[in-house]
């Protein structure tokens, strides 16, 4: 089989920094071979992302090593977390049915996947919730939060944007972002 010397190989992608030789010698040779940047492959990098609804948790009472307790009801179904530990520092410990992931806890129900990380430096806690077997999260959620004498309930219907953080051609990355509150609760 013989290739034209200006096409790459369809769906062929390198990694930025894990193979840089093999990069260099491509753009050498096609710059070369005067063949313009279309045909050259797609250049990914390897930046992590999540999918889903991503919601920023702001607490009134940081640094306590309380427990947290996350509840989020959607598409059909409610998945519960808990974890004790307020920061990445106190190496956070996730309750029962939850396993360790992303330096926090998470879960999974049958249709969504939820996860939680605790503050780190100047960034809150943090909740993630994905479909399970498809791209993006639900279009409805209800969240509720408790940790310690603050707690917080809300129904969100993220807005998700379609990004490709690792390059033209190297998979999209669909996801939202919110903010909830978390408030003393009342006596």
């Amino acid at each position: 089989m013989q290739l034209d010397s200006c096409q790459a190989r369809p769906g062929k992608r390198f990694t930025a920094g894990r193979t840089p030789g093999v990069l260099a010698g491509l753009v050498a040779a096609a710059l070369a071979l005067g063949c313009g940047s279309a045909d050259l492959p797609a250049v990914c990098t390897a930046k992590g992302y999540y999918q889903g609804a991503n919601i920023d948790l702001v607490d009134p009472s940081p640094g306590t090593a309380i427990p947290w307790q996350v509840e989020v009801t959607a598409r059909g179904e409610t998945v519960i977390v808990e974890m004790t530990g307020d920061s990445w520092e106190q190496a956070p410990r996730c309750g029962a049915g939850a396993a360790n992931r992303d330096l926090g806890c998470g879960r999974s129900g049958a249709r969504i996947e939820v996860a939680v990380t605790p503050r780190y430096g100047d960034q809150p806690a943090q909740v993630r919730v994905a479909n399970v077997g498809a791209l993006g999260g639900p279009d409805e959620l209800t969240l509720r939060v408790s940790h310690g004498a603050a707690s917080a309930t809300r129904t969100l219907r993220p807005r998700y944007t379609t990004t490709e953080p690792n390059g033209p051609g190297c998979g999209d990355a669909i996801n939202s972002k919110d903010t909830v509150e978390l408030a003393p609760s009342a006596p």
